[in-house]
C-alpha cells in the first residue's frame, strides 16, 4: 500500500520505519527537515508539503493535539488533495468530537476516515507491539489492517470516536495507576519494608502493571525515568488527556468521582516534580537493566 505519513516523532518515528520495513510504498513529511533526510536515507520519499501526501491510499497522522490534526488535514490541505476511496487514520490522542468531525469532511472528499490512537511507545512500536484502538467504517478498518499489523495489534472498537473514548480510557488508568504506585510505595518506605525486595515481588505478582514495573525498576525513585523528553513535556501530554478524559465524561453526564480524583492525583504528583519522573541524572542503562530482569519469569526466583 501507498501509505503517507505525517509526525515522524519519538512514537510517529519508529511507527513509520515499521510500516517502511514492511515493504509498504512510504511517503513522509515532517516539520524538521532533519526527520525528513532521515527517511529518504532509509529509502522513503520526503516530501516538502503536506499535500504532497495526497496520492496515497493511506494517510497517517500522529501529532500532539487536536489543533495539529485539523491544521494538516484541513489548513494544509491534506484532506482536500486525496483521492476518493483514499483513507485517513489519526493515532493521535485527541477529543473524539474532533474525529468525528473530520469524519464529516473526509466523507465530503469521499475519503474513508478512522481514529487510531496507539499506546506503547517508542519501544512497543519498535517491536510491532503497539496497542491500536480503531474506531471507524470495519471495512474500511480491514483495507488498513496489513498497515496497522506492521506497528501493534489494531483492534476494532466501534464507529468515528471510540478509538479515542478507549485511549483516554487508557491514558485515565494509567495516571490513576501513577498515584496508586506512589502511595503504596510511600506506605511500604513509612512500614520499614526493604524497597529492593519489594522492587522484586510487586513486578511479579498480581499488582505487577507496566507503571508499577517501571517505579519498581527505579527503585521506587521515579514514576516515569524512561520518559526523556522531560518533565514539562510529560506534564502536558498527561495535562492534555486528563483534560480531554473529564471533558467526555462532563459532556455524557457520567459519575466518574473516585477515577477523576485518583488522575487529579496522578498529574498533581507530576506536577510536583522532584525525583518523581524523569531526571537526567537517573543511571538509565542500570535502569534498562533492571526493567529486563523484572520483565523476565525468574524476576521473582530466590537468588
Amino acid at each position: 500500500m501507498k501509505v503517507g505519513f505525517i509526525g515522524a516523532g519519538e512514537q510517529g518515528g519508529p511507527m513509520a520505519e515499521r510500516v517502511l520495513h514492511a515493504g509498504h510504498e512510504l511517503l513522509v513529511w515532517d516539520r524538521r527537515e532533519e526527520v525528513r533526510a532521515h527517511f529518504a536515507q532509509l529509502g522513503a520519499k520526503a516530501v516538502e508539503t503536506p499535500a504532497e501526501l495526497g496520492g496515497c491510499e493511506l494517510v497517517e497522522i500522529c501529532v500532539v493535539n487536536d489543533q495539529q490534526v485539523n491544521d494538516v488535514l484541513i489548513n494544509d490541505a491534506v484532506l482536500e488533495a486525496m483521492a476518493p476511496g483514499a483513507v485517513v487514520a489519526v493515532h493521535s490522542t485527541v477529543h473524539p468530537d474532533t474525529c468525528r468531525g473530520l469524519a464529516e469532511v473526509a466523507e465530503k472528499y469521499g475519503v474513508g476516515f478512522l481514529d487510531a490512537p496507539v499506546s506503547g511507545g517508542a519501544k512497543g512500536a519498535r517491536a510491532s507491539r503497539l496497542a491500536v484502538m480503531v474506531g471507524g467504517d470495519r471495512t474500511v478498518f480491514e483495507r488498513c489492517l496489513p498497515v496497522f499489523k506492521a506497528f501493534g495489534v489494531a483492534i476494532h472498537v466501534g464507529p468515528v470516536g471510540s478509538g479515542q473514548l478507549v485511549k483516554l480510557l487508557n491514558n485515565a488508568f494509567f495516571t490513576v495507576q501513577m498515584g496508586v504506585s506512589y502511595e503504596l510505595a510511600r506506605l511500604a518506605s513509612e512500614m520499614s519494608i526493604d524497597l529492593e525486595g519489594l522492587s522484586r515481588v510487586l513486578p511479579g505478582g498480581t499488582a505487577a502493571s507496566w507503571v508499577m514495573s517501571q517505579y519498581a525498576a527505579s527503585g521506587f525513585s521515579h514514576l516515569a525515568p524512561l520518559i526523556a523528553a522531560g518533565r514539562e513535556h510529560v506534564i502536558r501530554m498527561v495535562e492534555k488527556d486528563v483534560a480531554l478524559f473529564d471533558g467526555v465524561i462532563h459532556q455524557r453526564g457520567l459519575d466518574a468521582g473516585l477515577v477523576q480524583r485518583f488522575t487529579t492525583y496522578g498529574l498533581e504528583l507530576l506536577h510536583r516534580g522532584g525525583t518523581l519522573i524523569y531526571d537526567p541524572a537517573v543511571d538509565l542503562p542500570e535502569y534498562r537493566r533492571r526493567v529486563a530482569v523484572l520483565d523476565s519469569p525468574t524476576a521473582t526466583a530466590p537468588e
